[in-house]
């Protein structure tokens, strides 16, 4: 049985790239994806390929051969780019640290893809443990980025503990305060009444009865 052509490298990155970069939502819990497809232009290319270029060379590298091979595959990979770039920002703005393990988790990921790639297109024992080792790496990018998401979790169920706790201790404090403040408020409403009475509330009709409008009183 004659062997099968090996598969071009940049090509099996393609498939790769498509089936996996958009399923790693480096958004996580802490962050929101943005809805709908991206428009390519110009400006976010560049963006993304700079993304890659610091973060990932050996991937991008492997994208501009890409680009004249499969450039549906490109505009894929680019789009998806995109959304990892900018959806690692907004969280860098919310949380830097989380945004560094973020990052992290993405270049083992991507790391792990590139190996995958290269295997598909020449199997090789080596490739095969960089690919574990890849994994590994991967595994621990994961088990970082849980770890930091439960400790701020942690610390965000010890601060609702502390205001539960004050809200028990302080309750008939807050509730006099609560109730001295409304109570001026009905005051203030009161005074605002220039009938020198209570502002009769909306579902009251009025006692007084009705005068037909040009009617003189008697």
């Amino acid at each position: 049985m004659p062997f099968a052509r090996p598969i071009p490298a940049m090509v099996a990155l393609g498939f790769i790239l498509c089936a996996s970069i958009a399923a790693q939502d480096p958004a996580g819990e802490g962050g929101v994806a943005p809805e709908g497809g991206l428009t390519r232009s110009p400006g976010t290319e560049a963006a993304a390929l700079e993304f890659v270029r610091e973060h990932h060379p050996e991937l991008a590298d492997l994208l501009v051969p890409l680009r004249a091979m499969d450039r549906d595959a490109y505009d894929d990979a680019i789009r998806d780019l995109t959304r990892t770039r900018e959806n690692i920002d907004r969280q860098h703005r919310r949380d830097p640290d989380r945004a560094a393990l973020l990052l992290e988790t993405w270049k083992a990921r991507s790391r792990v893809d590139l190996i995958t790639a290269r295997l598909i297109s020449t199997p090789d024992p080596s490739l095969e443990r960089a690919l574990r080792e890849g994994l590994a790496e991967q595994l621990d990018a994961q088990l970082a980025l849980q770890v930091y998401d439960r400790a701020q979790l942690q610390r965000r169920l010890e601060q609702l503990d502390e205001q539960i706790g004050r809200l028990r201790r302080r309750g008939d404090a807050l509730i006099e305060a609560r109730l001295n403040a409304a109570l001026k408020e009905v005051d203030r409403v009161r005074r605002l009444d220039g009938r020198g009475r209570p502002s009769r509330p909306a579902d009251i009709p009025d006692p007084r009865p009705n005068r037909v409008e040009g009617a003189r009183p008697r």
